[in-house]
């Protein structure tokens, strides 16, 4: 489960560096 929540945490930020979400969109995808 850690490494579920690990993968969707790194797309998270990866679409944030690329500006495509909010930074509190982060914690809806996770």
């Amino acid at each position: 489960m850690t490494g579920v929540i690990s993968a969707a945490n790194e797309i998270a930020v990866e679409l944030f560096v690329a500006e495509k979400i909010s930074y509190l969109d982060i914690f809806k995808v996770v």
